[in-house]
């Protein structure tokens, strides 16, 4: 072989070679797609084979992940903050105050200053909790744990203002009032909401409950024979929720049920609710959109498989994850757009410029533009309502 063959063999290798490179690079993402109207990745955060659990944004941009082994804090542009080690803290709340509040798998709950110091671990709890706390009125923080159990925290309290727990059987104790299971088998994965009037709303595996700030109940609703899941919020108090048997619901805030509809799966997360209050929803592979009375408005069927629920950005459009990526719908129920990038496993969030952030491929974080808008300023736009995940219809975001 002649040198100058060798040389251009060489050449067209190394061009290959870093080709691929590029394309493999993390890191290397672009928004020219993005400017161009189309949705780009622009930038990814990878969290050393930690998982990543839900996402917040706090009032200054900064993107707080709750992970199997920390809560990290990220800067718009994707790079690390600071990293305050936790274990399983994988549910980031942001305060009022700007204090992060995280719980745990393994019955742990934190606190952390905006700038990473842990400042609270009263370390209340043996089972463990898969939904975050809501917050309410002077920032008391309500828990839910995997079993029903409702623990009411002021902010930085050493113990609970008020408790409420899941019957024992052959066992006395005067909180032990709440039907249900004490077995911790996941059933439990709907976290508290508050009201306009600062009461609370509690999906409870068949039962919804309502219970007053000072933990007192007014109203319980056995629902279904299945599992609840969590609810959304309307202006005028209406509560919507889904279940494992296909249903989906509005219960007035009495604890009347105005209406059920029937979906072809369990629902995936929570319902979102738009500015002339219609709902949406999806379950794996269907995305709904129905009228305030409940009756359908349209449905659209997808190949994707979904694994989150709804989120509705200001222009009307509806990000859900999936496992091949992010898909989005108009308001009409057609499909804008859908996009290949890593398995998106929580439900996606939206920045204040129209960034979409989302847990993607289990260890990362992911930052998505489009040219889209921010979040919409409907009653509820996202599950747990707002940027902050504080679960509460009356929280300005």
């Amino acid at each position: 072989m002649t040198l100058s063959r060798k040389l251009l063999i060489g050449g067209v290798a190394a061009l290959l070679i870093g080709a691929l490179v590029l394309v493999l690079r993390p890191h290397a993402k672009g928004e020219s797609a993005a400017t161009a109207g189309g949705p780009a990745e622009v930038w990814e955060y990878f969290s050393d084979h930690s998982a990543i659990g839900d996402l917040a944004i706090g009032a200054d941009g900064t993107i707080y992940a709750g992970s199997q082994a920390a809560v990290l804090a990220l800067n718009p542009d994707g790079s690390l903050r600071w990293k305050s080690p936790a274990n399983t803290a994988r549910l980031p709340v942001i305060g009022r105050d700007g204090s992060i509040f995280a719980s745990s798998s393994w019955g742990l709950i934190f606190g952390f200053s905006s700038e990473g110091a842990m400042d609270w671990k009263p370390g209340y709890g043996l089972i463990g909790f898969s939904v975050p706390p809501a917050i309410g009125e002077g920032g008391v923080l309500y828990y839910v744990n995997t079993v029903g159990d409702i623990y009411a925290f002021s902010p930085h309290g050493s113990a609970p203002i008020w408790s409420l727990s899941t019957v024992r059987p052959n066992t006395m104790n005067p909180t032990y009032i709440l039907p249900g299971n004490d077995r911790a088998d996941g059933s439990m994965r709907a976290a508290a909401v508050v009201e306009n009037n600062g009461m609370i709303v509690v999906p409870r595996s068949h039962w919804l409950h309502e219970f007053s700030s000072e933990g007192h109940q007014a109203w319980i609703l056995e629902m279904t024979s299945g599992h609840l899941g969590p609810a959304a919020l309307g202006k005028n108090g209406t509560i919507y929720l889904g279940d494992d048997e296909h249903k989906v619901f509005a219960v007035d805030r009495s604890g009347e049920k105005l209406w059920e509809f029937d979906a072809d799966e369990s629902i995936e997360g929570s319902p979102v609710i738009d500015t002339d209050g219609n709902i949406y929803f999806n379950t794996s592979r269907v995305v709904y959109g129905l009228k305030p009375d409940g009756s359908l408005k349209w449905q659209t069927q997808t190949i994707h498989n979904f694994r989150t629920g709804p989120t509705l950005a200001a222009d009307g459009t509806i990000y859900i994850g999936a496992v091949d990526g992010m898909n989005a719908f108009n308001n009409d129920g057609s499909e804008k757009w859908w996009f290949h990038m890593k398995m998106v496993g929580s439900a996606p969030t939206i920045g204040s410029d129209g960034t979409i952030y989302a847990e993607c491929g289990i260890f990362w974080v992911c930052a998505v533009k489009d040219g889209g808008s921010p979040l919409m300023q409907s009653s509820w736009p996202k599950q747990q309502h707002d940027p902050a995940n504080t679960g509460n219809v009356s929280t300005i975001f």
